[in-house]
């Protein structure tokens, strides 16, 4: 197993029944301009966008290293996850922006410009100025007989916890009583803890029901106070006041 690490932008993906990718994390085109035309095909990507951590290379590039001996002499577009401490999948989990499930199910695709291939075809001039530049280096070679000692965690202490350990509730809050409310729905029923953007679409759903909600409109809810809250405001509560960063011993 080869372990680099990266640090860049790029979007992180899974295949369905057919083979065919499905994203699970996409940077969308967030321009104020998202009307005009002339934006089609932008993605802007923000500082907080930025993915770094510890990834494995695929098997093919693997292979492509052991021959090349050197990084730079092959072209690298795909990483796979890892279970090591400082993984770039184990820091999404925390965010909440992936579920653990999909570790042995997903891949991170490396973006290297901010436009689009089609729009590159047309404009090839675009290329210097969409450029994104990325760090990619060696971290460790590991096999069966170091692997305890590169930090690599194994599966039984990764997935030791499905239901994660709740900051406890200093003050009280309607959203906050939602949310709490709305995991222990969930857990209940699946025996883990859902991602921030699944719980987020679970509160937004029409199937949910809470006697602090007073209407629904499937992308933001009103709250008895007359509150607004949004799908990112959802996210935000569930990351920064809900939960604990995950501490891991791997010692």
């Amino acid at each position: 197993m080869v372990l680099v690490y990266f640090r860049g932008y790029g979007d992180w993906l899974t295949d369905d029944n057919d083979g065919r990718p499905v994203h699970l994390i996409k940077t969308e085109d967030r321009s104020t301009y998202i009307e005009s035309s002339f934006f089609v095909g932008y993605r802007f990507y923000r500082p907080c966008d930025l993915v770094e951590g510890v990834f494995r290379l695929t098997d093919s590039d693997e292979r492509l290293y052991k021959i090349a001996g050197s990084l730079s002499n092959i072209k690298i577009s795909q990483l796979l996850p890892c279970r090591h401490y400082d993984s770039a999948f184990t820091k999404m989990v925390d965010k909440g922006l992936l579920n653990i499930d999909v570790l042995d199910h997903c891949y991170f695709k490396i973006v290297t410009n901010r436009y689009n291939n089609a729009r590159l075809r047309r404009r090839p001039e675009l290329a210097r100025e969409g450029k994104f530049d990325y760090d990619l280096i060696l971290y460790k070679t590991i096999t069966d007989e170091t692997e305890s000692i590169y930090g690599l965690i194994t599966e039984s202490v990764f997935n030791s916890s499905p239901i994660r350990a709740r900051n406890p509730i200093i003050r009280q809050t309607e959203s906050l009583e939602i949310l709490h409310d709305a995991l222990d729905e969930i857990e209940k029923e699946t025996g883990k803890t859902p991602c921030a953007v699944d719980l987020a679409n679970y509160i937004l759903s029409p199937s949910f029901k809470h006697r602090n909600i007073k209407e629904s409109s499937g992308r933001e809810i009103r709250l008895s106070s007359g509150k607004i809250v949004t799908k990112k405001n959802i996210e935000s509560i569930y990351r920064g006041t809900i939960f604990k960063k995950r501490q891991i011993n791997t010692e």
